[in-house]
């Protein structure tokens, strides 16, 4: 019986959430600056309050990756664009390589 219930609780936050994630679709998660009412007051408390709840039924989490900060994921963004940039000079390189050994002179 517990164990339904907690079932319950569960399908009725994620309505809940879902719910606050399609407002955020259609006016933003910040507004002014600061999060958004919904987001601010009850979000956050809907997550943890659903993990403790999947926790409770026996829900594993699987082990992943570390979450990235803010400047990690620009230094990342930063070298795949590095990289990307790169690759083009490399590309236009070649290009410029065989363009030359083109003179127009047929053999």
């Amino acid at each position: 019986m517990a164990q339904r219930l907690l079932i319950d609780r569960v399908i009725s936050k994620l309505g809940v959430m879902r719910c606050l994630e399609e407002w955020a679709r259609d006016y933003g998660v910040i507004q002014g600056g600061d999060l958004a009412g919904p987001f601010r007051e009850s979000y956050l408390a809907y997550a943890n309050s659903m993990r403790f709840d999947l926790t409770a039924l026996g829900v594993k989490v699987r082990a992943g990756r570390e979450a990235l900060s803010v400047l990690e994921v620009l230094a990342e963004d930063k070298k795949a664009e590095e990289k990307a940039e790169k690759a083009d000079k490399e590309v236009e390189g070649e290009k410029q390589h065989t363009d030359e050994g083109n003179s127009g002179v047929l053999p």
